[in-house]
């Protein structure tokens, strides 16, 4: 058996297609998404593969399945995906052009579905998001990532210097408040910022991590030399106050159900 046509992208597509008459003009077009490198949607021909139109992301792949209705009842069907990293819910017209977009409280892998929930002859549309999906659980993310690290300094400030087991812990519990930090405050920063500016915002945020870790390490090493790994802990651990403080004066934004017209 010989392909039809075959269609080289920059990158791989994961998430489900959907194939219809977009246009209702008699002609079966498959639309779907590709991941990070690439990150649009696109709209292909079936019979011969040409790329009708391709749509670009505002800062992730398009890794969840697309959704082909018709809305409006124009016989012409819309399509309806997000983008996996910003959790931006798209919905575009049949030449792939952007009808209304809505912003979900977080990044979603989640098809979106359509059907009458109600009975009222108004079509819902249902998608998910990821776990502790809006504003306020990220910030909640960053409060729990704060409290193991600083769980992790008073471990590590009380531990005899013989109690490897105890430093091997207060280690681990480091490096699990440094991600639960670090996740959260990343998807916060991205969907805090206008899209034109997401990716340099991004880049400027992981240059500062990495030249204030650099400036940690070269000073960790004299303080570990003139005080022991106790007071280092202690020191650490109070530099974690003013984050904890700009964390609690974080406001969270409410998450509300809405109906699209």
């Amino acid at each position: 058996m010989k392909p039809l046509w075959q269609l080289d992208l920059a990158s791989a597509s994961y998430g489900g297609g959907a194939i219809g008459d977009l246009a209702a003009d008699g002609s079966l077009v498959l639309v779907f998404g590709t991941y990070f490198n690439d990150e649009h949607l696109y709209a292909v021909r079936a019979k011969d593969g040409k790329v009708l139109w391709k749509f670009k992301s505002e800062g992730g792949p398009f890794d969840a399945s697309v959704a082909l209705v018709d809305l409006d009842g124009d016989k012409k069907l819309e399509v309806l995906t997000a983008d996996s990293s910003t959790g931006t819910l798209f919905c575009l017209d049949a030449a792939g052009k952007v009808v209304w977009k809505k912003g979900l409280p977080n990044s979603t892998d989640s098809p979106p579905a359509v059907a009458d929930l109600d009975g009222d002859g108004k079509l819902e549309i249902v998608v998910g998001v990821m776990p502790l999906a809006d504003r306020h659980g990220r910030v909640r993310t960053i409060a729990i990532g704060l409290t193991v690290l600083a769980l992790a300094m008073v471990v590590a400030a009380v531990a005899p210097d013989n109690a490897h087991g105890l430093t091997a812990t207060a280690l681990v519990m480091l490096g699990l408040g440094w991600s639960a930090c670090l996740v959260a405050g990343s998807a916060l920063l991205s969907q805090s910022v206008p899209a034109d500016i997401r990716t340099s915002a991004q880049g400027m945020s992981d240059l500062t991590m990495g030249v204030l870790a650099s400036i940690a390490g070269t000073a960790a090493g004299p303080v570990l030399d003139s005080f022991g790994f106790h007071w280092l802990a202690i020191l650490c651990g109070l530099l974690l106050i003013p984050v904890a403080i700009v964390t609690a004066m974080t406001r969270a934004v409410p998450v509300v159900a809405e109906r699209v017209e």
